[in-house]
């Protein structure tokens, strides 16, 4: 009963650490999209 309950645990911590690594990835996405498109655009005024 032990067992089966650590691997429950363990799969949970699984499922949860990639859906975190998906929803990380579209952020960073959106980010990279948004800063392109600053910059395309010339509103960022940070001189880079």
């Amino acid at each position: 009963m032990e067992e089966s309950h650590s691997y429950h645990r363990a799969y949970l911590k699984r499922v949860c650490r990639l859906r975190f690594s998906f929803f990380t990835n579209d952020f960073l996405i959106a980010l990279r999209n948004l800063a392109l498109a600053r910059r395309e655009r010339g509103t960022s005024r940070d001189g880079q």
